[in-house]
Parts: C-alpha cells; sequence; structure tokens
C-alpha cells in the first residue's frame, strides 16, 4: 500500500440493523449484495485484464454514460432490456465507479498515469 492511502474497515456490529444493511452486508450466514457485487466483479474483469486502464478516466465515463443511458430506458421509460438484466447493469455501472475512481487517484485522464 502507498503513503497516504487508507484502509477502512467497516465494523458490521456498529451498523445499525436495518434491511438496508442486512441487503448490502448480509446477516447471519447469508451473503449480503456487496459479496455478490465482488464476486461479479471478479468475473467479469478476468475478461478484460489490463484492457479496463487502457483509456483511463474518460474510457469509464464512456461506460458509466453507457450504462446510465440502458437504465434510464429500464427504470424511468419502462423499456424492457433484451441484453442484459437492469440488475446487471446495476452491478457494472458500481464497478466503473470504482474503476473511474481509482484512474482519479492516479491522475489518469488519458489512458497513461500522470504521476
Amino acid at each position: 500500500m502507498d503513503a497516504g492511502e487508507s484502509i477502512y474497515v467497516i465494523n458490521l456490529g456498529s451498523l445499525q440493523d436495518t434491511s438496508a444493511t442486512r441487503y448490502i452486508f448480509g446477516d447471519n450466514g447469508g451473503a449480503g449484495m456487496l459479496q455478490n457485487w465482488v464476486a461479479q466483479f471478479l468475473h467479469k474483469h478476468k475478461d478484460y485484464g489490463d484492457h479496463a486502464d487502457d483509456l483511463g478516466a474518460p474510457g469509464q465515463y464512456a461506460e458509466i454514460h453507457r450504462k446510465i443511458g440502458k437504465l434510464k430506458r429500464v427504470l424511468w421509460d419502462g423499456k424492457e432490456l433484451k441484453g442484459e438484466p437492469a440488475r446487471e447493469v446495476l452491478l457494472d455501472l458500481i464497478g466503473h465507479c470504482f474503476l473511474a475512481m481509482k484512474h482519479l487517484d492516479e491522475n489518469n485522464y488519458g489512458g497513461k498515469p500522470t504521476k
């Protein structure tokens, strides 16, 4: 880990027990949405390898923009998606947001880090 980086640890015992926290983090023995997202991200990301970094933050912006368009069609316009379910689009969107933050942290605005 580089100097200045932080690791945030969530003490699940300190979270208020609500349906939202159980959904995101899981409950006694059950996997939460966060664990499901990690599994999907790792599964899908291995197909891209280092190419997910080729276009830096602008590339992630394009992916986020494309996913938002899909979500608008299903969530706002009430249309059905043919290629992937809305749930998968939302999970992908979370991944692209994390990758965009990675590029911002690395000052990677065009595919090449400027650090």
